[in-house]
């Protein structure tokens, strides 16, 4: 199974790095909460298998710059059985 993110993020003028490594933290722990949500709701097992993502900084509106990061995230899932996923 895979799910899409994407989230953007203002960048304040100072340390850009900084910036990016909180916004990759933010995306890694929304990806994480992918198998949770799952488990929660139609799978009886998940695991990632993969993930990838892109970071980008923008100006296009000139409003300000903005941090973009694009993912994806590659689940193995066992589905529950179609009873137990109604419930």
């Amino acid at each position: 199974m895979q799910s899409g993110l994407s989230i953007s993020y203002p960048v304040a003028d100072g340390d850009s790095e900084e910036q990016q490594e909180k916004a990759l933290k933010s995306f890694y722990k929304i990806a994480a909460s992918s198998c949770t949500t799952l488990l929660d709701t139609i799978a009886d097992a998940c695991e990632i298998s993969a993930l990838s993502n892109n970071t980008s900084v923008n100006n296009l509106d000139n409003r300000g710059a903005r941090l973009s990061i694009n993912g994806q995230v590659t689940m193995s899932v066992k589905l529950k059985p179609p009873t137990a996923a109604a419930k």
